[in-house]
């Protein structure tokens, strides 16, 4: 691959669901020169209730319309399965658009989105998954997730059980929570609750905030 569309693959997006043991790269030119489809492949997926989640992801936060569509091409093109993104991203349409150009099939691509907090409470969910369906060109996703915690209890667990009817309709193939607080890393591992979610069918996923590019572009 030229090494324009390597940087800007870096300078487009972030890791999502990063496992502490891979080796990021300490700055962006070191990781211009890393094979990223044998990174990843060494990376493998996990097995969650029966749903292969690849252990690294590529997130469209902050990434606007054109722009996403580029970075996520060039993400798939470089190895890269799992794409995230969110209504209020605002760029779910590009996302569509770059994997059904990518020449890959929906199957091998793992597709994430989440409900924004407007999209929250009964009767809301299933309208605002089939926009997003729509958007993203899918009949399905793999994961669609209530975006924040930002909202009454009563909302948030009317708004699961709807998120469990659409996975038993299998419109969505794994239901999740994002933002809800669990702070996760190398250092500060929770391993009680990691172990009880792993017992339970849950997977704990953590985000890299870090900027793999320069302060320019925006990216996160």
């Amino acid at each position: 691959m030229h090494d324009t569309s390597r940087r800007q693959f870096l300078q487009a997006g972030v890791l999502l669901g990063a496992s502490p043991l891979l080796p990021l790269p300490q700055d962006a030119a070191h990781a211009v020169d890393m094979r990223w489809p044998e990174l990843l492949a060494a990376q493998g997926s996990k097995d969650v209730g029966g749903v292969k989640l690849p252990a690294v992801g590529f997130g469209t936060y902050n990434t606007k319309q054109g722009i996403a569509m580029q970075a996520v091409e060039i993400a798939l093109s470089q190895g890269v399965r799992h794409i995230d993104t969110a209504a209020a991203y605002g760029n779910e349409q590009d996302i569509g658009k770059a994997w059904r150009s990518s020449g890959l099939s929906r199957s091998e691509i793992f597709l994430s989105s989440k409900l924004d907090r407007q999209q929250l409470g009964k009767g809301k969910v299933r309208e605002a998954l089939l926009h997003s369906l729509q958007d993203l060109g899918t009949d399905y996703l793999d994961v669609f997730y209530i975006h924040s915690p930002l909202s009454s209890k009563q909302v948030i667990l009317e708004s699961w059980s709807e998120l469990q009817e659409l996975k038993e309709e299998k419109l969505v193939r794994a239901v999740g929570v994002s933002n809800f607080g669990i702070e996760v890393s190398p250092f500060n591992q929770r391993r009680q609750i990691v172990s009880w979610c792993e017992a339970n069918g849950c997977a704990v996923m953590s985000s890299s905030w870090s900027r793999l590019s320069n302060k320019e572009t925006g990216a996160k």
